[in-house]
């Protein structure tokens, strides 16, 4: 997992720290928005969000290549766009940081009003709990888990320590559970040793679940001792669906709440959500490179610009040194300035739907327009940054592998926003659909 010095969630074992509508091929032509009001008119649309571990990365699981700030996107766009009434997650992670699951928790509470939220989970251990517990229905795969979280600061590489703080953490998401209607019980025995946890039926057919063992156990019908003072609980999916906190699903597919919560049919309204961890993904990633070389910038001495400095041969390498330095995070600001506004204009953030004639119909014509303009400027950006940065590197003779990663998506980010605009919107989107 990734170290932080900011207090982290990971997985916990016991006793052990856890761990018409078209828009022409040729650039310049108007689209129109005729037929969209027909065309979607009772549809249910709802945007998918994925947060899925990636573990090809060093930086992976929330606060790595799962952001607070694509989640943040994604929860206000679904909010401004009254056609979209649910978000959907799709969660498979083994946890991340404290500070990007609470800001992920804060949004999605904040929006409960006018959306929806639904999560599909394979797994959500330690700070996958947040979001979980943030929706309206969990919605558990065969075989998936939930919870098994606690909280510890990572000081350094071989220090950590467990944060004092976490029966505070605990009540704060038990607020949250229980607001959501699930049972605030649940919380204290996903992230503490010291606590229990028992369940059983009532005589009036209700679940229950409780952090006091009962009297006379042995006659409660389906009572269970679910977590002892000695572990942090993680639960098994079919413990989830039979204590009554989750449901089951078919498969890890969003596509298929639409029937479990009686919305048979709905559409996805666009790929944002996934547009979205692709970039949070690299922004992360880009914004962290940005500060390091920014701090190394600031630990390179300074001198005066004099004539003996300036014929000095070593304060002539150390001030090319700080203009190289200085190159490599003007690039890397380039391409974040870039990351951080292509939310905002993403062509692939707009509602669509295929109408009779099988071509796509956009909901806001005349804002594609602008943002496909827009969007291809801050693509050009990227490019442009990539270069100066591998300029740089080479420069400094640092090896150009070291950014295989990044090149590989900032170059599929770009390619993407000039494919989707020289194709047009209806041939991009008839291909996607394929």
């Amino acid at each position: 997992m990734i170290r932080r010095t900011a207090c982290r969630l990971f997985t916990a074992l016991p006793l052990v720290l856890g761990a018409a509508a078209l828009s022409p091929d040729a650039e310049g032509q108007d689209v129109t928005s005729e037929g969209w009001a027909e065309a979607s008119a009772g549809l249910t649309f709802y945007l998918e969000v994925p947060m899925i571990d990636n573990y090809d990365l060093e930086d992976y699981g929330i606060g790595g290549n799962i952001t607070a700030e694509s989640i943040i996107n994604a929860v206000r766009y679904a909010a401004d766009h009254p056609d979209i009434r649910h978000v959907a997650f799709k969660m498979n992670t083994g946890g991340g940081a404290l500070h990007h699951a609470e800001a992920m928790e804060d949004i999605i509470e904040r929006h409960h009003d006018n959306t929806e939220f639904h999560i599909v989970v394979q797994d959500a251990i330690s700070a996958g709990i947040w979001t979980a517990f943030s929706c309206d229905t969990i919605f558990m795969c065969r075989d998936g888990t939930i919870g098994g979280a606690t909280a510890y600061y990572q000081l350094s590489a071989d220090l950590v320590l467990v944060a004092g703080d976490i029966p505070e953490i605990a009540a704060r998401l038990a607020l949250t559970a229980e607001r959501n209607g699930y049972p605030p019980q649940l919380i204290e025995p996903l992230m503490l040793m010291k606590t229990e946890l028992h369940y059983w039926i009532d005589e009036d057919g209700e679940k229950v679940l409780s952090n006091t063992a009962p009297e006379d156990k042995e006659y409660l019908e389906g009572y269970r001792h679910l977590d002892r003072k000695d572990t942090v609980l993680t639960l098994t999916s079919q413990d989830a669906i039979e204590i009554g906190i989750a449901k089951p699903i078919g498969g890890f597919d969003t596509q298929l709440v639409g029937e479990e919560i009686g919305v048979p049919g709905w559409t996805r309204a666009n790929r944002f959500g996934t547009v979205n961890d692709e970039i949070g993904m690299l922004y992360n990633t880009t914004r962290r490179m940005e500060d390091v070389w920014v701090e190394r910038q600031l630990n390179l001495r300074r001198f005066p610009v004099t004539t003996y400095n300036r014929n000095n041969r070593m304060i002539k390498d150390m001030l090319r040194d700080r203009r190289q330095h200085a190159d490599i995070v003007e690039a890397l600001r380039t391409i974040n300035k870039a990351l951080n506004a292509l939310p905002e204009v993403h062509p692939e953030r707009h509602i669509y739907v295929m109408g009779e004639d099988k071509q796509t119909i956009l909901a806001d014509p005349e804002q594609w327009s602008k943002d496909v303009t827009a969007s291809r400027g801050h693509a050009s950006r990227l490019t442009q940054g990539l270069r100066q940065l591998k300029d740089g590197f080479k420069k400094q003779e640092i090896d150009a592998n070291n950014l295989d990663d990044i090149e590989s998506g900032l170059t599929t980010i770009a390619q993407r926003i000039q494919e989707i605009a020289r194709q047009g919107n209806a041939a991009y989107w008839d291909k996607q659909r394929d």
